[in-house]
């Protein structure tokens, strides 16, 4: 059985796309509620050293993946990050090379579609 999570990008604030740091963040924290991970990507975040788009694949790798079952993550209001062009740019990368790398890193050919 998979794992669907859904992720509305209008419970987002305003401050939360003022930079990719910020969104990643944010965005990071809020797949981490929907799993019940939040401790530890909290503190992960906190105490790592590296940019916003390694934290984020790490998070991924440590806390997300790892998981017994295939996930798949829905994000609807998408629409609300082309007006910021670093995060739209970013952020689709980020989630297809993430999907990549996942497979490769875990290897599970299940875990993620990129």
């Amino acid at each position: 059985m998979n794992l669907h999570k859904f992720l509305n990008l209008r419970y987002a604030n305003k401050e939360d796309f003022n930079n990719l740091d910020n969104f990643l963040q944010w965005f990071m924290t809020s797949i981490a509620l929907e799993l019940d991970l939040v401790q530890q990507v909290e503190e992960y975040w906190a105490k790592s050293h590296h940019n916003s788009k390694i934290k984020c694949r790490k998070c991924f790798e440590r806390y997300v993946l790892p998981g017994d079952k295939p996930l798949a993550i829905a994000l609807d209001e998408v629409d609300r990050l082309f007006p910021y062009q670093e995060i739209a740019a970013a952020v689709p990368t980020l989630l297809r090379v993430e999907g990549r790398d996942c497979r490769d890193t875990l290897n599970q050919p299940h875990c993620c579609r990129g």
